[in-house]
């Protein structure tokens, strides 16, 4: 589900930039097990600033991007011509997450900042994530749940997905039925969670 004004708004100003780079980033390195990757693999790219927060914390040498809404590549591309450093190493497409257009094991790790709960099919872009994730591979989640994104007050400013949403332990669950390994994880009151997992 492609994101309204409003939400584009809010992942794209500094404020968020911020944060995604120097608390959530910098914790999920601090949690991981490995900060060294050969290939990552982002699932909604947005505005390149995921990209940019994974070659700050983490040592990696190619990072692919996958986004769903065309104008938030342009962004992002933009964006990182002003990082040299990581437009070199960055490869954005459009896509679904839930169809990537990948072959199997073709992944040492995986970010999701908040965005399988913008996917109405949500267990199927798990199951495809794991499908092109190595054996051992990491996949580093930062995600809202139902409790928060089914509110009528959040509707009013942020329209997302009502059906088959989740909340923490059904994630963990369907993360475990595709063959994760759950390293960390925590939530705020089932509001929002991290869970940081590895293919078994």
């Amino acid at each position: 589900m492609r994101l309204n004004q409003f939400e584009k708004f809010i992942i794209t100003n500094g404020i968020r930039n911020f944060i995604q780079s120097h608390i959530e980033t910098a914790k999920l390195a601090k949690l991981s097990p490995a900060t060294e990757f050969e290939t990552v693999l982002e699932i909604g790219a947005a505005d390149g600033n995921g990209a940019q927060s994974i070659d700050k914390h983490f040592n990696v040498k190619n990072i692919f991007g996958y986004e769903l809404d065309e104008n938030l590549l342009h962004i992002a591309r933009s964006r990182l011509e002003k990082t040299p450093q990581v437009q070199e190493k960055a490869y954005f497409a459009i896509g679904d997450a839930a169809s990537l257009a990948f072959p199997d094991n073709s992944f040492d790790a995986a970010f999701s900042y908040g965005v399988l709960h913008h996917i109405p099919n949500w267990q199927e872009a798990v199951k495809d994530i794991a499908r092109v994730s190595k054996k051992g591979s990491i996949f580093f989640v930062e995600e809202f749940y139902k409790a928060l994104i089914c509110n009528f007050f959040v509707q009013i400013f942020i329209k997302h997905p009502q059906s088959n949403r989740f909340n923490h332990q059904e994630l963990l669950d369907v993360l475990e039925a595709e063959g994760y390994e759950i390293i960390h994880q925590g939530h705020f009151f089932n509001l929002s969670g991290r869970i940081i997992a590895r293919k078994k």
